[in-house]
């Protein structure tokens, strides 16, 4: 009788915890009145259905990518600098690993609160391997609440939710809790069987993503005010030609190396692996690849909705993918699918990759340097201003 009492008393001692978090977490404002939310690079924001959703006005752009977000941040052509306190208004989300599946499912969530009814998906090359994005990846940068709140839009053609919730309970297989609850989620909304434990769930992670963003935004961020001789956009007649000759100018003299990479990151990391790389991408390839799929189910999202896509495919450093066996043919397949897919539902598609014999495109193999960002944002601003 004792060890029921204490049972008893235990899980009352929960449930009391559970609400007084909750009531806590309920009504804590995510809104940002700093200015600095839209661009702050940050995993947690990412993945933080509840931020993103509070930070989106009217003239919101999302604008959706990978690790080129937090390449070239101290620079004046990154577009957190560029485009900052301007009439631009861009919400990014992006991080190492992140590829076509999880914004398809960012957008999904995020779509009722997207009043300017305008995206733009930065498009790496890369992401179009054999298999696609990695089952460890997905895991790494799924996001429980942007996931609920996905699956639970009526807006949603279901045969797209169908298609990600089978693709999703396949990648996360490795991560066998993230599996459970995305079955969880699927079950409840598309063979409407809520489990006894949806409610419960999806309070939790709700909460735990209030707790954790709350503290990001409080703590990590910073106003990191750019200086003063920074160049920043103006709608009105902006020399964007200008622009591109200093990217140039300023990266004269920090390429000294075979492939115009940034010395510091041929220093520190091509350097050591180029004489083993000579041919290393032979035998790869970007014609089939569950990533093209994954593109048009994003696409379906926008479509039944009416957002605006545009999709942008990054410039590579050529010469190095050349050097390790991966040849200007063998890559431009990635832009004739993709200019067919923007095609059949009705996207705006630029491809930059014929930039990438360029100088100074890219300070690596695939993320971009000064004039890679220029010409990035000239065509989000295009995008965006017709």
């Amino acid at each position: 009788m004792k060890k029921i009492n204490s049972f008893v008393a235990a899980l009352l001692l929960l449930a009391m915890f559970t609400f007084v978090v909750h009531f806590v977490c309920a009504n804590n404002d995510l809104r940002d009145k700093t200015g600095r939310f839209g661009t702050w690079y940050n995993t947690y924001k990412d993945l933080s259905y509840n931020a993103l959703s509070q930070n989106l006005n009217k003239n919101s752009v999302l604008v959706l990518g990978s690790s080129e977000f937090r390449h070239g941040r101290k620079s004046q052509y990154h577009p957190g600098n560029l485009f900052r306190n301007t009439d631009i208004n861009l919400v990014t989300v992006g991080g190492p690993f992140n590829q076509t599946l999880f914004h398809t499912v960012a957008l999904g969530s995020l779509q009722p609160h997207l009043k300017s009814k305008k995206v733009v998906l930065l498009i790496s090359p890369t992401w179009f391997k054999k298999n696609g994005v990695k089952k460890s990846d997905y895991a790494l940068r799924f996001s429980e609440t942007e996931y609920f709140a996905f699956m639970e839009n009526k807006n949603i053609p279901l045969e797209t939710k169908r298609y990600v919730a089978e693709r999703s309970e396949m990648l996360l297989s490795k991560n066998k809790s993230l599996q459970v609850k995305a079955r969880m989620i699927n079950r409840a909304n598309l063979d409407f069987k809520p489990g006894l434990l949806y409610g419960f769930e999806r309070r939790h992670a709700f909460d735990k993503d209030k707790i954790t963003i709350g503290a990001s935004m409080r703590f990590a961020m910073r106003d990191k005010k750019p200086p003063a001789n920074f160049v920043r956009y103006g709608s009105a007649g902006f020399n964007w030609q200008r622009l591109l000759e200093n990217a140039h100018q300023d990266s004269i003299g920090k390429a000294d190396n075979p492939f115009y990479m940034s010395d510091r990151v041929w220093r520190n990391k091509f350097r050591q692996v180029y004489p083993k790389m000579k041919d290393a991408h032979a035998g790869e390839s970007y014609e089939r690849s569950p990533e093209y799929k994954d593109l048009e189910a994003f696409l379906q999202v926008a479509k039944a909705n009416n957002i605006q896509v545009k999709l942008i495919l990054l410039p590579v450093n050529g010469r190095w993918y050349d050097y390790t066996g991966l040849g200007a043919e063998k890559r431009a397949v990635v832009g004739q699918k993709v200019e067919r897919i923007a095609g059949k539902y009705g996207a705006d598609f630029t491809n930059l990759t014929g930039y990438s014999y360029n100088k100074y495109i890219v300070s690596d193999a695939v993320h971009p340097w000064n004039e890679g960002w220029v010409r990035i944002n000239e065509k989000i601003a295009e995008f965006i201003n017709k």
